[in-house]
């Protein structure tokens, strides 16, 4: 589930995110759905299911900082 993982910070929680492949949410009930991977080291990638062959890479410190703000924001 994205939602739970979301919540790990990648640059500290390295060794719980490892080797985990694509999630996606758990709200997520048909094929249009972001997916993410976090098995790159210091690297997020997310893609849309509908497209798997493409994907977004974002730094871990990056995604963390945006995860934060979500949360900051009551998202």
């Amino acid at each position: 589930m994205i939602t739970q993982i979301a919540l790990l910070d990648p640059t500290t929680d390295a060794d719980k995110l490892a080797s985990t492949g694509w999630f996606r949410s758990s709200r997520c009930e048909s094929v249009n759905c972001v997916e993410a991977s976090f098995a790159e080291p210091d690297t997020v990638r997310l893609r849309d299911s509908k497209n798997p062959h493409s994907s977004l890479a974002f730094t871990a410190s990056a995604w963390a900082s945006f995860v934060r703000n979500l949360s900051r924001a009551g998202l």
